[in-house]
């Protein structure tokens, strides 16, 4: 496969006229892709400002980013040290923010779950005491049990002739003689 950059190549002997390759292949007939750290016409530039070298052949675009000091797609343009500086305080202030919010969230989570616990444990200490309190009464019932209300009532009861059993007793005896 011929990849010259205007004519085919010769029929020949495979070779490219003198313009050149394609980007991202060189070699006489233009069918080797350029190595690892070189791209465009011929292979002709070196990515060098490309973390580890690493730039597609034909562009040299970087894949994976810029060495220090420098950035773009291509990482082709310089960072001056002072926005490189202003970079890196972002960087930390952003991690920072993120670490404070986080402890809030936990701190937040660990003051609510008290408050639950607590509330829980203070209606366990209310159920407790009702039942202590039953428990007492219970006892002063128990203590009691050899008296019976009714048995007092009736031992105190006075009968009293009522006014009625006197008048019908006297109406009785009054028609038992009469006759």
């Amino acid at each position: 496969m011929c990849n010259c950059l205007k004519k085919p190549c010769n029929i020949f002997t495979g070779k490219c006229p003198d313009e050149g390759c394609k980007m991202g292949w060189k070699g006489d007939s233009c069918d080797q892709e350029c190595v690892s750290g070189y791209f465009g016409f011929n292979c002709a530039h070196l990515c060098e400002t490309c973390f580890n070298q690493s730039c597609d052949i034909f562009e040299g675009n970087c894949r994976v980013g810029c060495n220090d000091g420098y950035r773009g797609r291509k990482c082709e343009t310089p960072v001056s040290a002072e926005s490189l500086s202003l970079i890196k305080s972002s960087f930390f202030m952003g991690g920072f923010a993120s670490m404070l919010g986080i402890l809030l969230i936990i701190l937040t989570v660990v003051i609510a779950r008290r408050q639950i616990l607590k509330k829980q444990e203070s209606g366990k200490a209310k159920n407790n005491s009702h039942s202590i309190c039953n428990e007492q009464h219970y006892d002063d019932i128990m203590k009691m049990k050899n008296v019976s209300t009714y048995q007092d009532l009736t031992k105190h009861t006075v009968t009293v002739s009522n006014d009625y059993d006197q008048i019908n007793n006297a109406y009785i005896n009054r028609f038992k003689y009469n006759i």
